[in-house]
């Protein structure tokens, strides 16, 4: 197992620095150190370690956000623990950036992808209905569209991130997000 998790770890790497579509099962098979029917050993093509590895990354996604609100802390805080979680933003979102691969926006991907996304929203706009419901958030807009929102937002952020070369630029997004938090939703 050794070996398959070599190849994995690689395949993780590669994708978020260079994209799936830039990535060779040769350049994952040089950087993982294993031969070519190592990696045909364990995987049939590079879209069936994609799948793989966007699981996994899935898996570890869920965790986090698991833990973020599952603390005990009030909804709000949640959100907002959830809203200033560390990101390595200049390579985009692990699971985002798979959304725009040619070939990968259907199929066995696309459903981890999908799940992601309907994830994160059922998530955060359960903590916004919780927070409207204990008086620290306004219902004045709808707690769907706000966890859209700040599901885009966090989006664009990576994308700026990467446009601009500039790591910051998630951040500002981030704090653009919760100073509209602050100023029209906070009670």
């Amino acid at each position: 197992m050794e070996t398959k998790r070599k190849i994995i770890d690689s395949a993780k790497t590669l994708f978020a620095r260079d994209g799936f579509g830039a990535v060779s099962p040769k350049k994952i098979q040089q950087m993982a150190g294993v031969g070519q029917g190592s990696f045909y050993h364990f995987f049939k093509s590079k879209e069936e370690l994609a799948l793989v590895v966007i699981k996994e990354i899935a898996d570890e996604e869920r965790k986090k956000t698991d833990l973020i609100f599952s603390s005990g802390k009030s909804p709000l805080s949640a959100i907002w623990d959830f809203l200033t979680s560390p990101r390595q933003s200049i390579n985009g979102d692990p699971i985002g950036r798979f959304v725009m691969e040619p070939g990968l926006s259907e199929g066995p991907i696309k459903e981890v992808i999908t799940e992601h996304f309907d994830y994160l929203i059922k998530v955060l706009t359960g903590a916004i209905e919780s927070a409207c419901a204990d008086g620290s958030l306004t219902d004045s807009a709808s707690p769907k569209e706000l966890a859209c929102a700040i599901v885009a937002v966090i989006q664009g952020g990576y994308v700026l991130a990467k446009g601009l070369d500039d790591n910051k630029q998630i951040d500002m997004s981030v704090a653009g997000v919760l100073a509209l938090f602050e100023a029209v939703y906070k009670n």
